[in-house]
């Protein structure tokens, strides 16, 4: 039995289940009475929750004991068999926690989100256990015959596959085989979990085996063998071996070490047998009886064989690493995962039959040591508390640490009266005790003890080492003292015993306990000094040693836990006269422990209380110990009221912390303070900083550790070497980084110890180095340097984007209102892009005009406008593009497009009577899907299959194709489920599947996935077998499938894909109607997914693609020839005919393209001779102006690096015979009938426009995204020459109206291409004039400005304003290849029209779009701000500001230099990232910031620092009205006055509190807070005015009554600045001050021989006596001529006159 002094009385709160309060009022619950009710508690992140079931309800409530609420309330169909709180994979692979209810034959998964998943269990009657994350399924039973089959499996995710347990076997070394697979032979007892390593223990009969639980990974899993470390002491060996075997109770119980078998028997109640597979290292053990070796030997020590196999890539399997053959019975054991305080991990097994729990600890590299065996018949542990808590058989509940017994708890379930800490507990009768059946659960810090009467009792035992004090402690102890445990097991007694007292007051108790101390008066009447009653330390002897063992052998019966006490050791007892060395060197380590935690203590002055009472502590047990003056003088020295400093002995003194610094700043060698890593981390990390800032080396020699471990050093000098900074500053601010200070430990550091590191970092704030981890940032105050996540962009700019009364464009664009306050263009273009109302009808009624004429009118007007509502959609979804962050709870609106008109004045609806086909509307209805699809911001993560099958309407629409359609060119297609894309795909609606065909293209782009591959194959027939059944696909399906083919196989150079695809191009028709409508675009679609499969790839030699002849067969699809036999014979098609000759007007378009993007950027003149245009008329006039158009365009694609932004490089492409023709149309001539053209008008006209227009897309295409000021200038000359033209078709013959049009748009798209997501104002103003183009009659016979003008103007219009004005386009070739497709410069005719180009593809811009705009944010108000910026980029850009002469823009001002700066003004659209090598913040009002990570741009803004005294560009755009400027304003209070420099809270609140006369303020702290604030302000400085005001208190409170830590704090100071010619945060009239009374009170006689201070500031003159007087001594006339002399020496000298004036005018 324990002794009386290990008992402490604890509260034993009776369990309230509020699970079966809350079931008892069901309405369902009468049907289940009959069932048991059942319950489990858990916890998650400190929060308790109870599981409370009975038949098939479950209650699931959190919260504390006394107070839950509920949380879920769930009902199944089946009775509940187990219920678990768990956490697992979800969808998006993130640990969840779940609900699991496990009934007989399903598992139940429950979110606390709301999801709700049901899986069928792989056997009936299984138990779960807990992975975290992930389960365990095991079979409860299983008949004989099923012994062979698996019965466990493990489950990662609820919607994850079960995975079988696998057993790695030495005879199944190649895989995992079917014969290695857990079965149910083995029942498994437990799984122990950790993040660590996962534990499974199985039973066998009467073995128990621990397995080890891993992750099967793709690769060879190599298991290596891990066994226990080696000892060489044999004799330690032994002296463990005998600990571990028996209770540490028994090593004070019994006389001798060597315990007999009869005492092994009474020990665990029963004698082991030997075993055969006992380790072989314990037959070497000398000098062991039969008993200690059978013992050890029984519990075998396995090591993990070495074995290869090849996996499965998901499942785990499962290595043997301990087994016991000799358990007494398997079918109740327990087993359980533990660790203690020193951080040691166990692993305890219970054997119920002979109530035996053995604790066997784990190595660091997987092995077991010997067991140790405990009496136990129940236990658990609390992970938080660490504490293993044993039930002894007799029924007493006992407390363990590791293997140590802490403490015996006595409940008491009335309120207990605390007695004194002198006195014993009261040990209660047999009657009182609480004979405890077993343990229910176990939470962190708590256990459920159930009785046998069935009364739970709720017991909590709070976490000991939570306080830091004693956390710290404690873990010196561990580290200094070998019988540390002693101490933590008086630590915990103390500490449940006295509940009501403090953790300060716990820690003193336990520890003048434990060195036999008793409180008392801080010293006795007796004086050190008295020969007879003082100590002596003595030197180690075998006295030690023999003391040691009597200890140990339990002789010395007076002791606590085997120490002495002092009542028998005591300093009066004259039978001994000395103390024992063993207890001397105890209490040595105790001082040494409390005197590091007390200098760690000491560096925060948040701890001035506490380092108080620690001080006394430490002085009361090392004056009443005797023999360590050191300590006394010490604490004396720095606590006078302990009393006077005696004299020193011969044992040394302790070094101080500051004393140190002091040496190191004076450039002396300093004796260091001994260290102790993870107790004097902050120590160490300024031990290394001063070292640093003073020029010294400093390495793991030169600090003095006690214990060796630290690698603090090796980790500032690797981080030093990794970034080489040169500059001081610098190199300290990556060094405090490195080791963990902060800004709360900066400031918190005294004021001594805080100043030198603040000014040397101070060049560190004016000018932050790159590349830091935020916390460097916030150390020097430039959180503006950190880029935030980009949500923060959202809120510095709110999100206005909400849908009003129009779902399609009511929405304000914060971002274009900063970009463009000064006009309405953003409003403009709002009204432009809006389709959901009815369009305006004003026809003018002339008196002639019946009622039916005038009707008429009105309809065809209508008609005219219903084109253009229709195009709309296409040109919205680049403007609000990624403008919206829908709520997953909220559904879409797709607006629809309004086809009907409202008659002005009458008001009357207008409606189309004609006979309009119903496809007209089909594709609008598909773009305004799209373009709602694409507002949805890309990087949103809240969409999944769910929310996209929420969406879906009961029968597909149009809209609903096209918003899928979007989700795929977001990348949120892929989120979609395979079971809900093939439920759409089988619904055979046409758009739908084009949608989604294309979706998933440009979702798996470049990836070759071979699923989305075969989903193409089926609508594709060139990929079908020929033996394949023919499907009945629309063609338009075809030509998405073949485009998302290309997408999907994207710079891959795929020979089988490059086959068919070039034979694709010049599929002839058939059979019967196949291929026979749309031809020429299903041939575009082929060769431009030709074009993608060998994207940029024409020059490289591919290997198997020679005898393709690529080249040749593109070349005769272009000029025409005779068609080669490739492709299997079809029979032909009963409408169209064309013979055995390739059919140029069909093939040339795909053949042209995908020449172009084969060779892009290849600059191969061969090929591109190949599509110039020809030299002759009778070559131009085989050529449709079209096709030279697009031509034009490859050609310039192939030589890419050719394009100039000039007219000289436009015009070199226009044939010499139709030079004269280009003269004409530019202008040159303006005569045009004098000229005699070489070439029949009818054809030179329309060619050479069309060469122009296409030269002008190329050129946009080379400086796409760029707003390149010459490229915009080159095109804006075409296109008003064109213009021009369409306004005065008459003075220019051979041109069509329709021809004309297509140029026109065509370089309107080109210009608006160029200068995209910059909002052009020209080009809003021209796209305007352009889009109302619309009459009721057309006098040429029909509209010119049809529906793909309309689609056009639109597009351009999107473009300018991309992505609400935060996006541009890319240039790579990916980005190239998309923008040719989707802004293909032949637009459609009418609105369902895809005979030369499918529609779908006018939103491929996607793949281009690039957000790049930067915004710079002020960091103190959040709020978007305009500032000068410089920005460096590569010779790779474009840069912007090339500039043409105006009157001639064939010849450019200037040529791109190598290295371009540029100087903008943000918010600014940024060049390709890749271009950028730098980007700075300059001007004088904002803090300057250099920024060379690219990733830190990407987010989309800038986070900057304004200087105080300017105010902001939009305020005082010249810089004239800035803070010292407004005299006006100035008021005659100095605080009034200081408050016009700065807007931020905090500094106008410190003005108002601090420098004004206040009834708690004095007029000393009022005139330096005035002086301070004002020079702080100036100078940059206000984040140092916390320091500032703590220095003016210290040298206050020194002033007043001298205190030797202040007097240190300000030696540092005084030290740190001498010799100092520039000082960065204090003056050197402060200084002054400083000095002058450090001076006066150094001559002056200090109290108590308190430490001397000297002023070393030899340099600072002393001119006047006012100047060195402190705050208080002084008028204001000498605060105003301070801060003049700082502004002298800081500021320009104009800038201190005018203050000076100000300050004049104000009356100050």
């Amino acid at each position: 039995m324990e002794s009386e002094s290990e008992a402490v009385i604890i509260q034993g709160k009776s369990l309230h289940l509020f699970g079966e309060d809350y079931l008892r009022l069901h309405p369902l619950i009468a049907e289940y009475s009959h069932a048991l009710p059942q319950w489990h508690l858990c916890s998650r992140d400190g929060i308790e929750y109870e599981l409370y079931w009975q038949g098939s309800i479950l209650a699931c409530s959190r919260g504390t004991v006394n107070q839950k609420m509920l949380v879920k309330c769930l009902t199944v169909d089946q009775p509940i068999q187990q219920a678990l709180l768990a956490s697992m994979a979800n969808e998006l692979d993130e640990c969840e926690d779940y609900i699991i209810v496990v009934t007989d034959v399903n598992i139940h998964f429950f979110s606390f989100h709301g999801q709700d998943i049901s899986r069928a269990l792989p056997f009936h009657g299984a138990h779960v256990w807990l992975l975290n994350p992930g389960l365990l399924i095991h079979k409860k039973q299983c008949k004989r015959s099923d012994m062979t089959h698996s019965s466990t499996v493990s489950l990662l995710g609820p919607l994850d596959e079960f995975s079988y347990i696998q057993i790695e076997s030495s005879s199944s070394r190649d895989s995992f085989g079917r014969e290695c697979i857990l079965d149910s032979s083995y029942n498994i007892v437990s799984v122990l979990s950790s993040d660590e390593s996962k534990l499974i223990v199985t039973s066998q009969k009467s073995s128990l085996t621990v397995w080890k639980l891993s992750k099967i990974e793709k690769s060879h899993v190599t298991m290596h063998s891990s066994n226990c470390a080696p000892i060489d002491d044999i004799e330690g060996l032994k002296s463990r071996l005998g600990m571990a075997i028996f209770t540490p109770n028994s090593v004070r119980s019994n006389t001798s070490r060597i315990i007999s078998n009869s005492q092994v028997k009474q020990q665990v109640h029963r004698e082991r047998t030997p075993s055969t597979n006992a380790s072989s290292f314990l037959h070497t053990l000398p000098n062991m009886t039969s008993a200690e070796t059978h013992s050890a030997a029984n519990h075998t020590l396995l090591s993990t064989t070495r074995c290869s196999a090849v996996c499965s890539s998901s499942g785990f399997y499962i290595t043997k690493v301990y087994s016991d053959n000799e358990i007494g019975s398997c079918k109740n054991v327990k087993v359980l995962k533990y660790c203690s305080h020193a951080g040691d991990n166990y692993l305890a097994i219970l054997d119920p039959m002979t109530c035996t729990l053995q604790s066997l600890k784990l190595t660091e590299n997987g092995g077991i040591c010997a067991p140790t065996l405990i009496p136990c018949s129940d236990f658990g542990f609390l992970s938080q508390s660490k504490f293993l808590v044993v039930i002894h058989p007799a029924g007493l509940v006992n407390l363990y640490d590791g293997v140590s017994q802490m403490v015996r708890l006595i409940l008491h379930d009335k309120e207990i009266v605390n007695k004194p800490a002198n006195k014993k507990p009261r040990k209660r009768s047999s009657s009182e005790d609480i004979l405890a059946a077993h343990i229910s659960f176990s939470l962190p810090e708590a256990f459920v003890l159930r009785e046998q009467d069935g009364i739970n009792h709720f017991c909590e035992i709070p976490t000991v080492t939570r306080d830091p004090v004693i956390k710290s402690v404690v873990e010196g102890m561990n580290k200094l003292h070998p019988t540390s445990e002693n101490f933590y097991r008086i630590l915990v007694r103390q500490y449940l015993s006295n509940v009501d007292l403090n953790s300060w007051e716990v820690l003193k108790l336990a520890l003048l306990e434990f060195v036999g101390l008793k409180e008392g008066p801080p010293h006795s009447a007796v004086t050190l000094h008295d020969p007879g009653i003082r100590r002596t330390r003595h030197s180690q002897t075998n006295e030690d040693w023999e003391f040691m063992l009597n200890v140990m052998l339990g002789e010395v019966k007076d002791g606590t836990f085997g120490l002495p006490l002092l009542d028998n050791l005591t300093i009066k007892d004259q039978q001994r006269g000395q103390m024992s060395p063993l207890l001397n060197d105890l209490i040595e380590v105790v001082l040494q422990v409390l005197h590091l935690v007390y200098g760690e203590l000491q560096l925060d002055v948040h701890n001035s209380s506490l380092c108080q009472k620690l001080a006394d502590l430490i002085h009361h047990i090392a004056y009443n110990s005797g023999g360590f003056e050191e300590y006394v003088n010490f604490y004396r020295s720095y606590h006078p009221h302990l009393g006077p400093i005696v004299t020193q002995s011969q044992s040394g003194k302790l070094v101080s912390l500051n004393e140190t610094l002091i040496s190191l700043l004076g450039g002396n060698k300093p004796e260091l303070p001994p260290l102790l890593p993870g107790i004097t981390d902050l120590t160490e990390s300024l031990l290394i900083l001063y070292h640093m800032m003073t020029g010294h080396k400093v390495n793991n020699k030169t600090l003095r550790y006690l214990k060796p471990g630290s690698k603090l050093v090796e980790k500032v000098n690797l981080a030093l070497n990794e970034k080489k900074f040169s500059s001081l500053s610098d190199k300290i601010l990556l060094a405090m980084v490195t080791v963990g200070v902060d800004q709360e430990a900066l400031t918190s550091l005294p004021v001594g110890v805080q100043l030198p590191l603040l000014d040397v970092l101070y060049p560190a704030h004016c000018n932050p180095p790159p590349g830091l981890p935020s916390s460097a940032y916030r150390l020097v105050h430039r959180t503006d340097v950190i880029s935030s996540a980009p949500s923060h962009f959202m809120q510095c700019i709110p999100n206005k984007n909400k849908v009003k009364d129009e779902p399609d464009m009511s929405f304000e664009s914060p971002v274009l209102d900063f970009r463009f306050p000064e006009d309405k263009r953003v409003e403009e273009i709002s009204h432009m892009f809006a389709t959901s109302q009815p369009v305006k009808i004003v026809v003018n009624r002339r008196p002639e005009m019946s009622d039916a004429e005038f009707a008429d009118q009105e309809e065809l007007l209508l008609f005219n406008k219903t084109k253009r509502t229709m195009a709309i959609p296409v040109g919205r979804a680049l403007f609000t593009f990624s403008t919206f962050r829908p709520s997953p709870r909220d559904p879409i609106v797709i607006p629809d497009v309004c086809i009907s008109g409202k008659a002005l004045p009458r008001g009357n609806t207008v409606k189309l009577d004609l006979d309009i086909p119903a496809e007209m509307i089909h594709w609008s209805e598909f773009h305004s899907g799209v373009a709602t699809g694409l507002r949805i911001d890309p990087l949103l993560s809240d969409i999944d299959s769910q929310w996209i099958v929420y969406n879906r309407p009961q029968d597909l629409t149009n809209k609903h194709a096209g918003f899928l359609f979007a989700l795929g060119l977001t990348g949120h297609l892929k989120k979609l489920s395979s079971r809900n894309l093939h439920d759409y795909l089988c619904q055979r609606h046409k758009f739908t599947s084009i949608g989604l065909l294309l979706g998933l293209g440009v979702t798996n782009k470049g990836t070759q996935d071979e699923t989305t591959t075969k989903l193409f194959s089926i609508h594709i027939p060139a990929l079908l077998p020929p033996t394949a059944v023919p499907l009945e696909l629309d063609h338009l399906v075809q030509t998405a499938a073949i485009a998302g083919l290309g997408l999907v196989f994207i710079g891959s150079a795929h020979r089988r894909m490059a086959e068919i695809l070039l034979d694709e191009i010049g599929r002839a028709p058939g059979p019967e109607m196949d291929n026979a409508e749309d031809r020429e675009g299903y041939s575009l679609a082929c060769g431009f997914s030709l074009g993608l499969v060998l994207l940029g790839m024409g020059n490289e030699n591919l290997p198997g693609l020679d005898d393709l002849k690529l080249s040749d067969r593109l070349y005769k699809y272009i000029n025409g020839g005779k068609k080669e036999d490739t492709s299997p014979v079809v029979p032909p098609s009963f409408r169209i005919w064309e013979g055995n000759m390739i059919n140029t007007s069909v093939s040339s378009i795909g053949a042209t393209v995908a020449l172009g993007l084969t060779f892009l950027k290849t600059g191969n003149q061969n090929i591109a001779r190949t599509l110039a245009a020809p030299h002759t008329e009778f070559l131009l006039e085989g050529v449709r102006p079209d096709m030279l158009l697009l031509r034009t365009v490859c050609y310039g694609l192939i030589m890419w690096d050719e394009i100039l932004p000039t007219t000289d490089w436009i015009n070199s492409q226009i044939p010499e015979v139709l030079l004269d023709c280009l003269e004409v149309l530019t202008g040159v001539s303006e005569d045009s009938s004098g000229i005699s053209l070489k070439v029949d008008p009818e054809t030179a006209f329309p060619c050479t426009l069309t060469i122009l227009a296409g030269g002008c897309f190329a050129l946009a295409l080379r400086f796409a995204g760029t707003a390149n000021k010459a490229a915009f200038k080159t095109i804006m000359f075409y296109l008003y020459t064109t213009h021009h033209i369409s306004r005065h078709p008459r003075d220019f013959a051979g041109f069509s109206k329709d021809l004309t049009e297509m140029c026109l748009v065509c370089l309107l798209v080109s210009a608006s291409i160029v200068m995209a997501g910059t909002g052009n104002l020209v080009l809003v103003r021209l796209i305007r004039k352009l889009r109302k183009r619309i009459v009721p009659v057309n006098t040429y016979g029909h509209n010119f400005v049809t529906y793909g003008c309309h689609m056009g103007i639109h597009m351009s219009l999107g473009l300018l304003f991309l992505g609400g004005g935060r996006y541009t386009l890319k240039r790579d070739n990916e980005a190239i290849a998309a923008l040719f497709l989707s802004f293909y410069p032949i637009f459609q005719t009418c609105q369902d029209d895809n005979t030369y180009h499918l529609q779908a593809f006018r939103h491929l811009w996607v793949i281009a779009a690039e957000p790049r705009l930067l915004i710079t944010v002020d960091e103190h108000t959040n709020t978007p701000c305009y500032v000068p910026v410089t920005v460096v980029t590569s010779p790779d850009c474009i840069p912007r500001d090339i500039t043409a002469d105006v009157t001639d823009p064939s010849k450019p001002s200037s040529q791109p230099p190598s290295e371009i700066p540029r100087s903008v003004f943000s918010p600014v659209m940024l060049p390709e990232f890749h271009t950028i090598k730098s980007l700075s913040v300059i001007g004088e009002r904002y803090w300057p910031i250099t920024v060379s990570d690219v990733e830190k741009l990407k987010t989309g803004f800038l986070y900057v620092k304004k200087r105080a005294g300017f105010l902001e560009y939009k305020d005082d755009p010249e810089g004239k009205i800035n803070t010292l400027g407004r005299g006006d304003r100035f008021t005659t209070s100095i605080s009034d006055t200081i408050k016009t420099f700065s807007k931020d809270e905090s500094i106008l609140l410190f003005a108002e509190k601090f420098c004004a006369a206040h009834n708690h303020t004095s007029s000393a702290g009022v005139e330096f807070c005035k002086e301070q604030l004002l020079t702080c302000l100036l100078e940059e400085r206000a984040q140092y005015l916390p320091f500032y005001t703590t220095l003016h208190k210290t040298f206050s409170s020194f002033v007043e009554s001298p205190n030797p830590v202040h007097a240190e704090n300000i030696r540092l100071i005084v030290t740190f600045y001498e010799g100092k010619r520039q000082t960065n945060l204090l003056s050197s009239k402060l200084l002054s001050k400083l000095n002058y009374r450090l001076t006066e009170l150094s001559v002056d006689s200090m109290p108590r021989d308190t430490v001397v201070v000297e002023a070393p500031l030899s340099q600072v003159t002393k001119n006047s006596v006012n100047s060195h007087r402190w705050y208080g001594e002084s008028t204001d006339n000498v605060l105003l001529s301070d801060v003049v002399d700082v502004l002298s020496a800081k500021q320009p000298r104009p800038i201190v006159e005018k203050f000076m004036e100000l300050l004049t005018i104000s009356g100050v």
